[in-house]
């Protein structure tokens, strides 16, 4: 019996091939132009997409907002021991003064940045400093723009994306924790679904 039971498993070994499952498949190795990819978008649909908490006009270097702080001159933070907190202080009289060409560029921009930088000739390299325009502080201060909610501002960010994408299948689905989640638009919906 024990002969019989061998010789299965030695006939099921030579009769079996194995197959192997090829994972680069996945990866883009096997391309078809016609075949577009599918994004399903998944948005938070609970309560606290509901808050309004953020600022409805993005900062725009192209802006002189008004305030106390000097439009060109570059704030850095710094912790203060007499208030025991952070604040801010003049850095640089003018940001045409930095020599420091990517932290120049990030703060004429986008209004602020983050790196290191020596405070004597403005070069790149020494501490690590989180700096802002004067401009952008007061932007900051002046609370430009009514507050959005979260979900406005998702929903804005999300159609701009899919109004300007092409070549992309989008899908939409929304999710919350005690509903769980429901398919609102399957992927390749037309841009206006």
């Amino acid at each position: 019996m024990k002969k019989f039971v061998w010789l299965i498993f030695i006939l099921i070994g030579f009769t079996t091939t194995f197959g192997w499952a090829d994972d680069t498949e996945i990866y883009g190795t096997i391309t078809n132009p016609d075949l577009e990819p599918n994004i399903l978008i998944v948005f938070d649909s609970s309560g606290s997409m509901s808050t309004a908490d953020v600022p409805g006009t993005p900062y725009d270097s192209a802006t002189v907002y008004s305030g106390s702080f000097s439009t060109d001159t570059v704030y850095e933070r710094y912790w203060s021991w007499g208030t025991w907190s952070y604040q801010w202080r003049v850095f640089a009289g003018d940001v045409a003064d930095l020599n420091c060409a990517w932290i120049k560029t990030d703060l004429l921009d986008q209004g602020y940045a983050y790196g290191r930088i020596y405070s004597s000739s403005y070069a790149c390299g020494g501490s690590r400093r989180r700096l802002r325009m004067g401009n952008f502080m007061n932007y900051d201060e002046s609370g430009v723009g009514e507050i959005k909610s979260r979900i406005e501002v998702a929903q804005q960010v999300i159609t701009d994306l899919i109004n300007n994408t092409d070549g992309v299948r989008f899908g939409l689905m929304k999710f919350n924790w005690d509903q769980g989640g429901q398919l609102v638009a399957a992927c390749g919906a037309d841009k206006t679904t």
